[in-house]
C-alpha cells in the first residue's frame, strides 16, 4: 500500500482517450504468436473504448419522453459503469451489492467498505497483523523544574534560552527568558503548530515533550539550541543517551515511522493512522487508534456482510408508443442481454 494508504489515482488507459497503443514489430518469425494475441487485445480495447463513446455521446443525444429519459439514463449509467472498470483493465463491480462492518474491534475508529469480493448473503471476516507500527518523531527537553532557571547567571536579567525548533512544515526561532513556565513555553509553540508540524506538552516535572503532528516515515521534529543563556537542563530522545543543553551545539532530530500491516498476504503502508487495503479480499479504509497502531501482531478489525437490496418495482411505461413489458418484440421474446451483446442491443433502440 503505497503512503496509502492514500488512495490511489486511476490511470485512463491510451484507448478511452482516443489514442492507439503502438508497439515496435518483433523480428520476423520471433514471438509470432504474442504479437497476435497483442493485436488482438488491442482490437479488444479499441472496441470497448468507442462503444464508451458510443453510449456516452447517446447519453447526451436521446430526445424522449421525460419520463422514459431519466430510467434509460439510469440503465445507461449502470452499463457504462462496469463497462468502465473492464475497459480500464480492472474488474466489473456490481453498484447493486452493498457492505457492511459488524463485530468493529473497538481499537478501529472508524471503517469505510469500498468493495469486497463477497456474495450477498455472505460474510467475511477482516484481518490485520501490523508489522511495523506508527510513531511519531519526539524530543524532549528537561528544565529540571516547572519553570526557567538561569543555575549559572542569576542575576542577569537579560538572559534567553533559545532554540530553533522544526518539522515537516517548517522551522521556527524561540527565545525564553528566566522565569518563563514549561505550560507557557508549550502555549507559545503550540500557537504555531501548524506552520511547524510539531505540538508541544508540558509535564510535571519540568520536562517539554515535542512530537510532531501526525505519524509517518516523513514526520520528524528537529531541536537546535542556539543559546542555552546558563539554563540547567539536557535534551534528549527518549530512551536515548541525552546532551545537557550547554553541550548541545548540533541539532539533535528524531524521525516517526509510517504502520505497516499485512492484510491477505499483502503489504499495505499507512498514511498515518489511516490504512487503506485496496488489492486485498476486502477494499476498506480504516482509522486505527493510536494504540493499536503501535502494537505489532494480528487481530480483526471487523466483519464484512455482503447484500443485495431488493428493487423497487416499477409500474408500466403508459406514454403513447410504449410496449407492454409483457408483449413480444418483432422477432418474438427478448432474452436478457449483458456485455457486449448490451451495447448493441442498447445503441439499435437509440437509432
Amino acid at each position: 500500500m503505497q503512503p496509502v494508504g492514500a488512495i490511489p489515482s486511476t490511470t485512463i488507459p491510451p484507448y478511452l482517450g482516443g489514442a492507439a497503443v503502438v508497439r515496435d514489430p518483433a523480428p520476423e518469425g520471433i514471438n509470432r504468436g504474442a504479437d497476435e494475441v497483442e493485436i488482438g487485445v488491442r482490437a479488444r480495447s479499441d472496441a470497448w473504448g468507442a462503444a464508451l463513446g458510443s453510449l456516452q455521446g447517446l447519453l447526451n443525444r436521446l430526445q424522449i419522453a421525460p419520463r422514459s429519459a431519466r430510467e434509460t439514463q439510469g440503465a445507461l449509467q449502470n452499463i457504462l459503469a462496469p463497462i468502465g472498470e473492464i475497459a480500464g483493465g480492472g474488474a466489473a463491480k456490481n453498484p447493486e451489492i452493498k457492505f457492511t462492518a459488524h463485530d468493529v474491534d473497538g481499537a478501529v475508529e472508524s471503517i469505510s467498505i469500498v468493495d469486497a469480493k463477497i456474495a450477498p448473503g455472505g460474510e467475511r471476516d477482516l484481518e490485520v497483523t501490523v508489522t511495523q507500527s506508527a510513531r511519531r518523531g519526539e524530543l524532549m527537553l528537561d528544565f529540571r523544574a516547572d519553570a526557567l532557571d538561569t543555575q549559572l547567571q542569576k542575576d542577569d536579567a537579560d538572559a534567553r534560552f533559545e532554540f530553533i525548533l522544526a518539522g515537516a512544515k517548517g522551522l521556527a526561532e524561540f527565545s525564553f527568558a528566566s522565569g518563563t513556565t514549561i505550560e507557557d513555553v508549550a502555549k507559545s509553540i503550540n500557537e504555531r503548530s501548524e506552520e511547524l508540524g510539531v505540538q508541544a506538552e508540558a509535564i510535571k516535572g519540568g520536562v517539554l515533550r515535542l512530537q510532531s503532528n501526525k505519524h509517518g516515515d516523513e514526520e520528524f521534529v528537529s531541536v537546535e539550541i542556539i543559546e542555552d543563556g546558563g539554563f540547567a537542563g539536557h535534551l534528549y530522545n527518549p530512551g536515548e543517551a541525552s546532551v545537557e543543553f550547554d553541550e548541545a551545539r548540533r541539532p539533535m532530530t528524531d524521525f516517526g515511522q509510517s504502520l505497516r500491516a499485512v492484510v491477505d498476504g499483502i503489504e499495505f503502508v499507512g498514511d498515518g493512522l489511516f490504512l487503506r487495503t485496496v488489492g486485498a479480499e476486502i477494499d476498506a479504509v480504516l482509522l486505527l487508534h493510536e494504540s493499536r497502531a503501535q502494537t505489532l501482531g494480528k487481530f480483526k478489525a471487523a466483519e464484512v456482510r455482503a447484500w443485495a437490496p431488493l428493487k423497487p418495482t416499477t409500474p408500466p411505461d403508459q406514454s403513447p408508443g410504449a410496449r407492454p413489458a409483457s408483449s413480444p418484440g418483432p422477432h418474438g421474446p427478448t432474452p436478457p442481454l449483458s456485455g457486449a451483446a448490451s451495447i448493441g442491443a442498447v445503441l439499435d433502440v437509440a437509432a
